[in-house]
C-alpha cells in the first residue's frame, strides 16, 4: 500500500506496528484539545441519533449562522467544510493557480493539494532558529493568479509570524493580484486571537482567504468541521465547486453547540495559558533537546546529537507515547519532533519517558 501522507493521530497504524492496543497509547502526535469536546456535543448527538436517516442541510445554515456570530463576520463570507483540509483542495481546484508559494516547513496538505491541481511549487525556506521569518524579497516572481499559503500559528513550529511582515505580504499579494491564504486553524488557542487574526481584512482585500478549524479547539476530529472566510464574491465562486452535503448532520449540530459554549471556551484558554508555560519549562530541564516557547497548543522541539527523531519516536512509542516525527518536513531532517500539550498528568508522564529516551549532552 502506497502512503502519500504523514500526519499525527495514526493510532491504528501505531497499534499494528508496535502490537500495543490503541487504548494503551497516549497520543501527543495530534494537536487536539485534551479538555474537550464540550459536554453539550455528546448530548446533542445522543439526542439526535434518529437524524442519521436524514440528509444534512446542504446549506450548512445553522452552523454557518453560529460561526458568523462567533467570528463577527457576514454570513455570506463563509463556507463550511469537512475539515479545513477539504477547503484547501476546494481553493486550488477552483482557482487553478499556475504557481503555489509555500514558506517551509509547514502543513503538507498545501503542497499536496496544489500539486493535484497542477500548480508548480515554490518552497520559500523559513529563517531563524524557530523557522518563523522570511522576507518579501523571497517572494520575487510572485505573479497574478499565484497563491501563497501561510499557516499562522505555523504547523509544525507553533510560532506566530510578525504582524508587520504579514501586512507587507498582504499588500504585496494585493499589488500583484495574487491570492493569499492564511490558515488560522490553531489561532483559537491564543487569548489575543482577535488582535492577531486577519479575518477583518477580507473586507478590504478581495483575494485574501482565511482558513478556520473547529476540529482542534473543540476536539472533534472524528466529525471533521472547518471553514473558509473570504470576500462574498469569492465565496460565491467557491460555492459553485463545493460538494453538496459536505458537512454531516452531527458535525453541524455539534459545531453549533460548541461555538455557543462560552464557559468551555474560557476554560480552555485559561488552561492552555498555564499549561503551555508549565510543559515548556519542564521540557527545558531535559538535556539533549531544545524546546521552543509555543504560541499554539503544541511544542516544537529540536533534538541535539546524538539523538535523532526516528529513534526517539520509536522509543517513546514502545513506551506508549506517540509524538510527531518531523522528518517528513522540508529542512527539518531527523532533528525535530512535535508534541501536543495534553493534561498535566499526561504531560508529566511524557516528561518522564523523554528523560529515559533522550541521550544528554
Amino acid at each position: 500500500m502506497v502512503q502519500i501522507r504523514k500526519h499525527g493521530g495514526n493510532l491504528k497504524e501505531a497499534s499494528e506496528k508496535y502490537k500495543i492496543p490503541v487504548e494503551k497509547f497516549i497520543d501527543f502526535s495530534a494537536n487536539i484539545n485534551p479538555l474537550g469536546p464540550p459536554e453539550g456535543v455528546f448530548e446533542v448527538i445522543k439526542d439526535n441519533l434518529e437524524k442519521i436517516t436524514q440528509y444534512p442541510d446542504s446549506r450548512n445554515l445553522e452552523i454557518k449562522k453560529a460561526l458568523a456570530y462567533y467570528l463577527n463576520v457576514d454570513i455570506n463570507s463563509l463556507i463550511l467544510g469537512n475539515g479545513a483540509s477539504e477547503l484547501i483542495f476546494l481553493i486550488v481546484n477552483n482557482l487553478r493557480p499556475k504557481t503555489a508559494w509555500l514558506p517551509v516547513p509547514t502543513f503538507s496538505e498545501y503542497e499536496i493539494a496544489s500539486r493535484a491541481a497542477g500548480a508548480n511549487i515554490i518552497q520559500v525556506p523559513l529563517q531563524g532558529e524557530k523557522f518563523n521569518k522570511f522576507t518579501i524579497d523571497q517572494l520575487e516572481g510572485l505573479a497574478k493568479g499565484d497563491i501563497l499559503f501561510i499557516c499562522n500559528p505555523n504547523n509544525p513550529t507553533g510560532q506566530l509570524y510578525d504582524v508587520k511582515l504579514l501586512n507587507h505580504i498582504l499588500q504585496a499579494t494585493n499589488d500583484t493580484e495574487a491570492y493569499l491564504v492564511i490558515d488560522e486553524s490553531f489561532l483559537d488557542f491564543i487569548k489575543e486571537r482577535k488582535e492577531v487574526s486577519f479575518i477583518e481584512k477580507i473586507k478590504e482585500y478581495p483575494r485574501l482567504i482565511i482558513l478556520y478549524s473547529l476540529t482542534k479547539f473543540f476536539a472533534i476530529p472524528g466529525l471533521r468541521l472547518g471553514a473558509m472566510i473570504a470576500n462574498p464574491k469569492l465565496i460565491e465562486q467557491f460555492e459553485l465547486g463545493r460538494d453538496p452535503w459536505n458537512v454531516n448532520i452531527f458535525a453541524q449540530l455539534a459545531g453549533k453547540v460548541a461555538l455557543e459554549d462560552k464557559e468551555f471556551i474560557e476554560k480552555t484558554l485559561d488552561y492552555f495559558e498555564n499549561e503551555k508555560k508549565f510543559f515548556y519549562t519542564e521540557l527545558q530541564q531535559i538535556k539533549g533537546l531544545i524546546p521552543y516557547e509555543p504560541k499554539a497548543n503544541y511544542i516544537f522541539i529540536k533534538l541535539l546529537e546524538p539523538n535523532n527523531s526516528s529513534e526517539v519516536c520509536d522509543l517513546l512509542a514502545r513506551d506508549g507515547f506517540l509524538v510527531r516525527n518531523l522528518n517528513t518536513y522540508p529542512l527539518l531532517g531527523e532533528n525535530y519532533i512535535r508534541v501536543a500539550i495534553k493534561t498535566r498528568k499526561e504531560n508529566l508522564m511524557l516528561i518522564h519517558s523523554l528523560k529515559k529516551c533522550i541521550r544528554g549532552i
